[in-house]
């Protein structure tokens, strides 16, 4: 016969290690419940947005947009014997996508190369500045004479980046009395008209 002394010791030894089993049991899920919350936040650092810098907004672009831009210059000479106050002493003329500001700034809305076109019914001699000005300010710049009393225009080759700004100027050369070297910037409403229309004749 088995003792029953040796048998319940034999009982009791099998429970102490079962229940053992169980701590070590409970103590790896929990363990592994940590480790898989430190992933999942690891996880989540990962996804997060990427820095501000790293994220171009759009070139916003103020003014009225337009397709057709003409800039009509008047120098305001009377004694030369020309019509005063016909705004066609230099005119530039293009097509593309543009913005024209209240002030008249001329905005590019797009990347674009443009064949302007230029024109002039001046009895005097005229030039063009024209200028290109990006948004950090570098300045491109050709100057034009436009043929007095042409019948045809000339073309100018102009090439923008989307936001870069548009300046003409225009300069009486000559003869007497319109070498005065002033310049008249398309700016100043005394000597230029800005319209979303070409118009190479007077007024």
């Amino acid at each position: 016969m088995i003792d029953s002394k040796k048998l319940a010791l034999v009982c009791f030894a099998i429970t102490l290690s079962s229940c053992s089993q169980k701590s070590n049991l409970k103590g790896g899920t929990a363990t592994a419940k940590v480790e898989a919350k430190a992933v999942s936040e690891e996880s989540s650092i990962d996804a997060s947005p990427k820095d501000e810098e790293e994220v171009m907004d759009p070139v916003e672009i103020p003014g009225e947009p337009t397709r057709t831009v003409g800039i009509n210059f008047e120098d305001n000479f009377h004694a030369s014997g020309g019509t005063p106050n016909d705004y066609n002493d230099a005119v530039l003329c293009f097509e593309g996508t543009f913005s024209i500001t209240p002030d008249r700034k001329i905005i590019s809305t797009s990347d674009q190369t443009i064949q302007s076109k230029t024109f002039s019914e001046a009895n005097c001699k005229q030039k063009l500045e024209i200028s290109i000005v990006s948004a950090d300010g570098d300045r491109k710049t050709q100057i034009v004479f436009p043929d007095s009393k042409s019948t045809e225009e000339s073309e100018v080759k102009l090439v923008f980046k989307k936001g870069d700004e548009l300046e003409v100027t225009m300069i009486p050369l000559g003869p007497f009395p319109c070498a005065d070297d002033k310049e008249r910037k398309h700016t100043e409403t005394q000597y230029s008209q800005v319209e979303k229309t070409c118009n190479n004749t007077s007024k």
